[in-house]
């Protein structure tokens, strides 16, 4: 007599990296800041002062930008992205596009690697290479591209953006578009299903 008996198992591939041709992705969660995400997943540590606007730095009409303000009381607006894991060991590149409206001292943009996957502070590793202050124009501009590879024991990243201004000027803001950071996209567990007959 045929008996048919139906198991499932569930492949983890423990030290294995499944990259696909190696291919670099954007991680980094609502870095085009579109119309219907906005600044979703982006913290402020100053509230009231940072913003989405239409503007977009491509002329889409379907996304915008985030907008930080400052005056000679906040003279320092950061931003803080949505926590995304990573490779550890992976290279990586970062970047983005913005502009000033008035003039300021400065935009930079910095990733921090950690050793868990949730992006807490206990387990901070170290800032990967940082863009550091950039003056910008008023037209949209890429930003420089930091590059390098992530610590062989990070397993999250999360990217900041801050703006200064001097104190003697009254205002001034900037604007923020394609933030991106590229890396090998990580391995999701694979289930796979097996029949075995007798």
């Amino acid at each position: 007599m045929l008996k048919i008996t139906r198991f499932s198992i569930l492949a983890i591939f423990a030290g294995i990296q499944t990259h696909v041709g190696a291919a670099e992705v954007n991680l980094l969660p609502n870095g085009d800041f579109s119309a219907a995400n906005q600044i979703a997943g982006w913290n402020a540590a100053t509230i009231g002062h940072v913003l989405w606007v239409a503007e977009d730095a491509d002329n889409n009409s379907g996304s915008g930008s985030i907008e930080l303000d400052m005056d000679e009381n906040n003279p320092t607006t950061p931003v803080t992205s949505a926590c995304f894991t990573v490779v550890p060991g992976a290279a990586y590149s970062f970047s983005g596009q913005g502009r000033m409206l008035t003039s300021t001292f400065g935009l930079q943009v910095t990733c921090d690697a950690y050793a868990d996957a949730v992006c807490t502070q206990a387990q901070y590793i170290t800032t990967l290479s940082y863009l550091g202050l950039q003056a910008l124009g008023n037209s949209w501009a890429p930003l420089a591209t930091a590059s390098g590879s992530l610590p062989a024991d990070a397993h999250s990243v999360q990217c900041n953006l801050a703006a200064e201004v001097s104190p003697s000027n009254a205002f001034t803001a900037v604007r923020v578009d394609n933030i991106y950071f590229k890396s090998a996209q990580p391995a999701t567990p694979v289930r796979l299903q097996s029949f075995k007959v007798d």
